[in-house]
C-alpha cells in the first residue's frame, strides 16, 4: 500500500500523470482513496484534460462526503467549464457560493462564473446568427441549434421560433423540437 502511494506522489512531482493515473487506478483496485489520494487524483485527471472523468470522479467525491469540499466543487466546475456546460456552471456556482467556506474558492469560482456568462453570451451570439439562417442548415443543423438553445437555456428566441413553426413546413422531430423550446421558455402565445 505504502509503495503505490509513494509510486503515486513521485508520478506527480515527475509530472508524469499518466503513470500516476495507472498507479492510483490499481491503487483504488485494493483500496479506498484517501481524501490526499483523491484530491491527487482528481489533480491527474485536470492534468491529463480528461475532464469528463473529471466531472464524473468530483462528482461521486462529492456525493460520497471528501473532504474539503471546496476542492473537490472547484474541480467539478473547473470540468464542467472546458466541457463547454456554461449554464451549469453558471446555475452551480449560483447554487454553492454560500457553501463554499474559504475566501479563495469563492475568488475561484466568480471568475470561472464570468467567463462561462462571457462564453454563453458569445454562443448565444452565434446561435442568433444562426437562426437567421435557419432555412439553409440542414436538417441536422437545425435539430442540433434547436438544443443547443435548450441546453444553454437560450429562451430569448421564442418569436423566432414561433415564427419559424408557424411559417415554414419542417419534419415533424424539428417541430417537436420547436414545441419543446416554447413549452420549456413558457411561451403562452398560440402556435
Amino acid at each position: 500500500k505504502e509503495k503505490l502511494v509513494r509510486d503515486i506522489t513521485e508520478s506527480v512531482q515527475d509530472e508524469n500523470y499518466e503513470a500516476a493515473y495507472d498507479v492510483i487506478n490499481e491503487y483504488e483496485s485494493y483500496f479506498e482513496l484517501t481524501d490526499k489520494l483523491a484530491i491527487l487524483k482528481c489533480e491527474v485527471l485536470w492534468e491529463l484534460s480528461a475532464y469528463l472523468e473529471l466531472k464524473e470522479e468530483a462528482n461521486i467525491l462529492l456525493t460520497l462526503g471528501y473532504k474539503p469540499y471546496d476542492i473537490y466543487m472547484t474541480y467539478y466546475v473547473k470540468s464542467l467549464f472546458e466541457l463547454e456546460q456554461y449554464q451549469s456552471v453558471i446555475d452551480i456556482i449560483e447554487q454553492v457560493l454560500d457553501e463554499v467556506t474559504e475566501h479563495q474558492t469563492r475568488m475561484t469560482l466568480l471568475p470561472i462564473k464570468d467567463r462561462a456568462r462571457s462564453k454563453l453570451d458569445e454562443r448565444k451570439d452565434y446561435m442568433a446568427y444562426r437562426l437567421q439562417q435557419f432555412h439553409s442548415l440542414n436538417q441536422h443543423e437545425q435539430m442540433q441549434l434547436i438544443l443547443s438553445l435548450i441546453d444553454d437555456n437560450a429562451y430569448q428566441f421564442t418569436e423566432s421560433i414561433s415564427y419559424l413553426f408557424n411559417t415554414s413546413f419542417m419534419p415533424t422531430h424539428i417541430q417537436s423540437l420547436m414545441l419543446e423550446y416554447l413549452r420549456l421558455a413558457e411561451y403562452d402565445q398560440c402556435v
